[in-house]
């Protein structure tokens, strides 16, 4: 009944993302264990919501830790930086025997030969009794979290993805590219910057998702002059592309999911 009324809350009064991790860590804690609770219930849900049909190493987590093997010429990667909490990545780095170090906090540290994986939103592995200092990363999971990240422009996080940003090419996986914090680091960092020297995967809005919806289980048009759409849509991408360079961003557009690791193992292909 619970689970119930919580969809049709959801349905009515639709919060965002962030409004809504507020709304339940302050509906699941107490003023005395409120942060260990909020944080034991995400974790603890974070990893029973993955669909067990997938496998835990996906296509798309094989092909990122590909990128990150050493070349004979050096690495090519010279860290990640990560909004993801979970511990995934990590998993399949292990698995690969590449060498890596989890920095969460402020005042981690990594070695010469060492992958730096910079969770900037905060990190929760499933095994927390394998990392120390847990409790000091900043979880920007709700609103309160993301407000102390967006308004201080010192705050460890912020400095790794402005040096990123500012001395290396970044391959941006997975975003949507419009979080406003992630935009204005990128509108800083490219300021002077002729061209554009990063990377984001996005995916292009096809004709048919534009013009059909589902309907009840039926597929119903919802845009009758198609050939008015393709070019509205053409110009949407377009449109979309010449925003992007503003920040330094050139996009590379996919159709589905699954094409963006056989793009990233053509990419480790034709470094070879």
């Amino acid at each position: 009944r619970i689970h119930r009324n919580t969809q049709r809350l959801n349905k009515i009064d639709e919060p965002s993302a962030l409004m809504a991790a507020r709304y339940l860590r302050k509906g699941l804690s107490n003023e005395d264990r409120e942060s260990k609770t909020f944080i034991d219930a995400v974790t603890k849900n974070l990893y029973k919501l993955r669909d067990d049909k997938f496998e835990i190493d996906s296509n798309l987590i094989k092909s990122i830790a590909s990128m990150c093997l050493p070349r004979r010429t050096g690495a090519k990667v010279k860290s990640v930086v990560t909004y993801n909490f979970d511990d995934l990545l990590e998993r399949q780095l292990s698995k690969n025997a590449i060498l890596h170090r989890c920095i969460y906090t402020d005042n981690e540290s990594y070695d010469p030969d060492e992958l730096p994986i910079y969770h900037v939103h905060g990190f929760l592995p499933e095994k927390r009794n394998l990392y120390d200092g847990l409790d000091n990363s900043t979880l920007v999971f709700s609103e309160e979290g993301y407000h102390q990240i967006y308004s201080d422009p010192y705050h460890w996080s912020n400095l790794v993805q402005l040096n990123s940003f500012r001395e290396s090419n970044c391959l941006m996986v997975g975003l949507s590219m419009t979080d406003p914090n992630l935009r204005r680091l990128l509108d800083i960092s490219s300021k002077n910057v002729e061209r554009s020297k990063h990377f984001a995967f996005m995916q292009r809005l096809s004709s048919s998702k534009f013009c059909y919806e589902l309907t009840g289980g039926k597929r119903e048009k919802v845009i009758e002059n198609t050939e008015a759409a393709d070019k509205f849509l053409e110009r949407h991408h377009t449109l979309n592309e010449e925003l992007m360079k503003e920040l330094g961003v050139t996009i590379i557009w996919f159709e589905k999911f699954d094409d963006i690791p056989e793009i990233i193992e053509n990419v480790i292909r034709h470094e070879n």
